[in-house]
């Protein structure tokens, strides 16, 4: 037997070249990723400035469970005003100037017995029991209060 060139003893295997390798990735990836973190830094700070806006409101909703008297509930009502709007808009208010206005920043409507406690309620003794309705209007309001366009705003 002669050898040929052509012959079947000569043939091998079809040599696969290894697998691509996943590091480094290619330019592509890195614009991704680069996207990708700056995407997250920019809504980890509007989270964190979100969080800021409004710890006040967490402040005023932790008094307020712990609040015995319709005196206290007033004052934490009046606190959580003045972390948002100018204190010479905010000092000068009180009786039905004061209920007026919470009931302007607000979408929420104060019952008649709800607002002669809380105007005579800075007035009373440190034991008056509030009532209910007064409870649930200031938990409300202060977790939904919005400024009227023309309130001057407290720089943070």
């Amino acid at each position: 037997m002669t050898q040929d060139a052509t012959s079947l003893d000569r043939m091998r295997d079809i040599v696969v070249p290894p697998d691509v390798s996943w590091w480094p990735p290619a330019p592509g990836w890195w614009c991704v990723g680069l996207l990708l973190l700056t995407a997250i830094a920019a809504i980890l700070i509007v989270f964190v400035r979100h969080r800021r806006a409004t710890a006040y409101r967490r402040a005023a909703t932790r008094a307020l469970r712990q609040a015995e008297s319709a005196v206290e509930i007033a004052g934490i009502l009046k606190r959580a005003a003045l972390a948002t709007c100018a204190r010479k808009t905010i000092a000068r208010l009180s009786g039905d100037a004061w209920c007026d206005w919470l009931c302007l920043t607000s979408t929420l409507t104060m019952s008649a017995e709800t607002r002669a406690e809380l105007t005579t309620a800075v007035y009373g003794d440190d034991k008056s029991i509030p009532t209910p309705q007064l409870r649930l209007f200031a938990a409300r309001w202060i977790t939904s209060h919005q400024l009227p366009e023309s309130a001057e705003h407290n720089d943070p």
